[in-house]
């Protein structure tokens, strides 16, 4: 058996360049992630392919795995290629670190992100544009950032996800709802409009009997139960000073009604507002008159306004209900 023999300082000097040939995992991880940010997700992802991670944490490990799984299936979508394996390979990796996370309190960063990049595949992906796939997921990723500290990192990832949504980038001829991404609006920005100095916007959405419940809630400053009262009126406004105008919430609650749903307002001054609605499960063919305004029979209202342009949409709108109306 041959013995070799070397010097203390020999040892460390070997020591110390084996470690240096080591990538630093918070050098790499920063350059990697400038990569992301513009784009480049084939070179993100060779810069995270050599990190070792039998030398990283457990959480640093899931983020690795996490980025290894994104950017893959975002290099392949930016790519002509009709093999489609490596795409399928990295969201069941994506659908993998979300299924290990069992308790609500345990959903982390990583959980969150990857809910977000599991549905970017399906709405943003290359010949992938499946609203129904990504609205849930999306669902979650909001659900999560809204419960954040950081207000102002979780501000600009729901606002992200939230456009995102409205408007897939990689969508031809596209215009809004027309995959069926629907999101209410009227109601967000009632809600924005309520937090001028910040808050947290909240939505849910629930299988519920045979039907779906929404739930928007914020932390703004809430109504009064006259406003409360009034709320769905067309062109009752709070907001006069700043445009507002008086539709947006009349204006949802006819939408809603078209699809036989409901619309519910909870709320308290200085706590916030919830607006719920409620929508059953309807067949395809299904047809119903909108319901926002009644049918009256047999009725002469006479109206007065001092705005004639008011005055001319209360009209209409009496004339559609089937009533005589003189001005």
């Amino acid at each position: 058996m041959k013995t070799t023999i070397i010097s203390i300082s020999t040892f460390f000097f070997l020591l110390l360049n084996t470690l240096a040939q080591q990538p630093d995992y918070p050098q790499l991880r920063m350059e990697a992630e400038a990569q992301y940010a513009q784009g480049s997700y084939a070179r993100a992802y060779e810069l995270y392919s050599r990190v070792d991670q039998s030398k990283l944490s457990a959480t640093d490990v899931r983020w690795v795995e996490f980025r290894l799984a994104d950017t893959t299936w975002r290099a392949q979508s930016a790519t002509q290629t009709s093999d489609t394996s490596r795409y399928e390979q990295a969201q069941k990796q994506l659908e993998e670190l979300i299924r290990v996370v069992d308790k609500e309190a345990d959903r982390d960063l990583v959980w969150a992100e990857a809910q977000e990049s599991l549905v970017d595949s399906f709405w943003i992906g290359r010949n992938s544009i499946n609203w129904g796939s990504a609205w849930p997921r999306y669902q979650q990723a909001l659900d999560w950032w809204a419960g954040q500290r950081d207000v102002e990192r979780a501000r600009t990832r729901y606002l992200k996800i939230i456009f995102k949504a409205a408007d897939p980038p990689r969508a031809d001829r596209y215009y809004y709802t027309a995959y069926g991404n629907y999101i209410p609006l009227n109601i967000l920005e009632n809600a924005l409009a309520a937090m001028p100095s910040g808050g947290r916007l909240t939505l849910h959405v629930r299988g519920e009997d045979d039907g779906a419940v929404v739930s928007i809630a914020d932390t703004g400053r809430g109504m009064s139960p006259e406003v409360q009262r009034l709320a769905f009126e067309p062109f009752f406004t709070t907001r006069s000073t700043e445009g507002g105008t008086g539709l947006g919430l009349s204006l949802a609650q006819e939408i809603v009604q078209r699809y036989r749903g409901s619309i519910a307002l909870d709320s308290a001054e200085g706590v916030g507002t919830t607006f719920t609605l409620a929508f059953p499960a309807i067949s395809a063919d299904a047809v119903r008159t909108p319901a926002f305004l009644p049918t009256l029979e047999s009725l002469r209202i006479l109206a007065v306004e001092d705005e004639p342009e008011v005055l001319d949409v209360l009209r209409a709108m009496l004339s559609s209900a089937g009533v005589a109306a003189r001005a």
